[in-house]
């Protein structure tokens, strides 16, 4: 079953699998190279979820993290297949939600709560690391993390945003 939300596993993606060897390695890089081309979107390649998955130590912890560190976890996990919001919806589930996603729809649901400006929004929906990071960190950042401590859980808050509660 497809699941729309990143707070949700689908099982049908455990593979069960501790080590791949070479050859299938290979296997799965062209079996990704043709859903790319027939899905017309490309996947995240295995090379760069492996490197993500290997990162998932070295993330900040949220409260001490800078707009650099920040900035630098962007061009670290920004690839092929993950621009920025998938990129940081990764780095929400890979941190247990520490961090929060970004969407469209939580964007406009933070505009509406006034957490961020509308100009703010457009930067967030665009590519700039370096601005996105600044208004992560200083805005979406403290407000999620005022959520937690409230005792909400990541999937309440993320429902709570798009639904601009």
């Amino acid at each position: 079953m497809y699941r729309r939300s990143i707070w949700d596993d689908n099982p049908k993606y455990k593979t069960g699998r501790k080590n791949l060897s070479p050859d299938l390695v290979s296997l799965i890089d062209t079996i990704q190279s043709v859903e790319s081309a027939k899905k017309n979107t490309p996947p995240i390649p295995l090379k760069n979820l492996i490197e993500m998955a290997e990162q998932k130590n070295n993330l900040p912890e949220p409260s001490k993290i800078t707009i650099d560190q920040f900035e630098k976890v962007l061009d670290t996990f920004c690839c092929y297949g993950a621009g920025v919001k998938t990129t940081i919806a990764i780095v929400a589930r890979l941190s247990d939600g520490k961090y929060p996603p970004i969407d469209k729809k939580n964007i406009s649901g933070l505009c509406k709560k006034g957490v961020i400006t509308t100009s703010d929004g457009t930067s967030l929906n665009g590519n700039s690391h370096g601005l996105i990071a600044k208004i992560y960190v200083e805005k979406v950042l403290p407000e999620w993390r005022r959520e937690l401590e409230k005792g909400k859980l990541p999937k309440e808050i993320d429902g709570e945003w798009a639904r601009a509660e």
